[in-house]
């Protein structure tokens, strides 16, 4: 079997330095940084840093648009022999590849957030990806000391679709009257999780979790409708911790 001789992860469309970096996993950044065979650009001018690349995952923000463009970028800049492979959490493996020549190379490897903590990553097999491509990415994400989970090309996955939908719950739970703390704590000691969905949010961003449940509510309809709260709070800026208050305020803690 092949083996990689250089993984390049890149967070910007090239030719757009300056941009903000990632989607919801930036500390791809950082988690191996004694790895050799992973090269980590941020910033990527006219995709110079692919040329002799085996594995490129890319990870720029969650839009298909973006996602799209940057996969022809790619495929154009890329090696023939190289894997293409999308960090997206929700989006269409198969819509991705379909902007390539090279569909049968193309996949989706979905770290999960906080990077270096969790051991699972999502492989997710577009229509046409072939069987060498999801061994030699298996075989790299095992070498990393992660453990695959494969998953089928609809919208979210597994992860993103069953974490999402409860998160939604979670929301319409504060709609209906519950404190937040509550709710968090609720699952934390009932059900033994060790975050709570409100406080799993405001980390993840509320931003990304509405675009995520957005998502999903176009492929699966009504039953995965984002509730208005979340909606509303998002529209008012308050995404988190990043902005310094979602569900719960930060600004007194920072």
């Amino acid at each position: 079997m092949r083996w990689f001789g250089l993984c390049v992860i890149l967070f910007l469309v090239f030719g757009l330095a300056g941009c903000a970096v990632g989607d919801e996993n930036p500390q791809l950044i950082a988690s191996y940084p004694s790895t050799k065979q992973i090269g980590v650009y941020p910033y990527a001018p006219q995709g110079l840093v692919v040329y002799n690349a085996d594995l490129v995952i890319e990870a720029v923000p969650e839009d298909l648009e973006l996602k799209v463009k940057t996969f022809k970028e790619l495929d154009s800049v890329s090696p023939e022999h190289a894997i293409l492979a999308s960090n997206t959490s929700a989006l269409p493996i198969s819509a991705l590849a379909a902007a390539t020549k090279r569909q049968p190379k193309v996949i989706g490897i979905h770290f999960m957030n906080p990077v270096p903590v969790m051991k699972g990553v999502e492989m997710i097999r577009g229509r046409h990806t072939s069987d060498e491509t999801f061994q030699l990415s298996k075989a790299f994400v095992q070498s990393l000391g992660k453990e695959p989970c494969e998953a089928v090309d609809y919208a979210g996955f597994m992860v993103s679709r069953i974490l999402d939908a409860m998160l939604n719950e979670a929301f319409y739970c504060v709609m209906d009257g519950n404190k937040p703390e509550e709710v968090d704590k609720a699952m934390k000691i009932c059900t033994n999780f060790p975050m709570g969905p409100l406080e799993l949010s405001d980390l993840a961003g509320l931003d990304i979790v509405l675009h995520g449940l957005e998502t999903l509510h176009g492929e699966f309809g009504d039953r995965l409708r984002p509730a208005p709260l979340l909606a509303s709070m998002v529209r008012a800026g308050d995404l988190g911790r990043k902005t310094g208050r979602g569900f719960y305020d930060y600004t007194e803690k920072a």
